[in-house]
């Protein structure tokens, strides 16, 4: 499957999973928010694992993460 689809799955998904859980806050407590929160979480992480996305979204965070190192290793070198 392409990855333009596989990204159009995950946002439609969590698209309308986390507005459901919005939509229904005002008629929940706050420990049932919080509890359908983290379980739409896990959801989105276990099919973020099963479209084989991980590696795509976590790419830039592993650039920007050595962007950030890079000039500190220089700054104890130096």
């Amino acid at each position: 499957m392409a990855d333009k689809y596989k990204f159009f799955i995950l946002i439609v998904t969590a698209f309308f999973s986390f507005f459901s859980l919005i939509k229904d806050f005002r008629n929940t407590s706050k420990s049932f928010f919080w509890g359908s929160f983290i379980i739409l979480t896990s959801f989105m992480i276990l099919l973020i694992h099963a479209l084989d996305l991980t590696q795509i979204l976590f790419y830039p965070k592993q650039i920007a993460l050595e962007f950030i190192t890079i000039p500190r290793i220089f700054n104890l070198i130096l």
